[in-house]
């Protein structure tokens, strides 16, 4: 591959990464600058524009800090810069335009991505975050903890992403007394 394939891939894997690891909305992923992404050494932290205009900082999972500390090397940022952590790279040009990466863009990378990763389930920037959350509850994680994680406002909103994951085991049946 080439200089440019290498940091768009390193590009797509990150912020497939945060939406994934994160829980992350699309919008907040895309709206981060590069100073956004605090990495401290053996903890790294990304600083996130919610919905409403919230500011969060949340914890950034290890894969996610990885990928991401390899994309901002390859790239070539001043940890500090105030300029887009996710940039288009229009055309064939072999660097970063500068510019924030836009929504349809993202989409038709996440497409690409899973074409050539063989995967041909309708999937879109939704779907990280999603399963995410899935695999989150699968694993024993805590519904209200996740709606923390997931900055939604009522734990309702956050049970849409999980329902299927939920369903009970044969065991809770047996609590059903006569």
């Amino acid at each position: 591959q080439s200089a440019k394939g290498d940091l768009l891939a390193l590009r797509d894997r990150a912020l497939v990464g945060v939406m994934f690891h994160a829980l992350t909305r699309i919008g907040a992923v895309l709206g981060m600058r590069v100073r956004d992404f605090q990495d401290e050494g053996e903890k790294a932290w990304l600083v996130l524009l919610e919905k409403g205009g919230k500011e969060c900082r949340d914890y950034c999972e290890q894969t996610a800090k990885g990928y991401l500390r390899a994309y901002v090397a390859a790239a070539g940022f001043d940890p500090r810069a105030d300029a887009p952590l996710f940039q288009s790279a229009p055309g064939r040009k072999p660097s970063l335009s500068g510019l924030t990466l836009g929504p349809r863009s993202a989409l038709a990378m996440v497409k690409r991505r899973c074409r050539e990763a063989g995967i041909s389930a309708a999937i879109g920037n939704h779907s990280f975050r999603a399963t995410g959350a899935t695999y989150y509850i699968q694993a024993g994680g805590d519904v209200v903890k996740l709606k923390e994680m997931m900055h939604h406002a009522f734990v309702n909103t956050t049970q849409q992403y999980v329902h299927a994951a939920e369903k009970p085991e044969a065991s809770e049946y047996a609590r059903i007394q006569a």
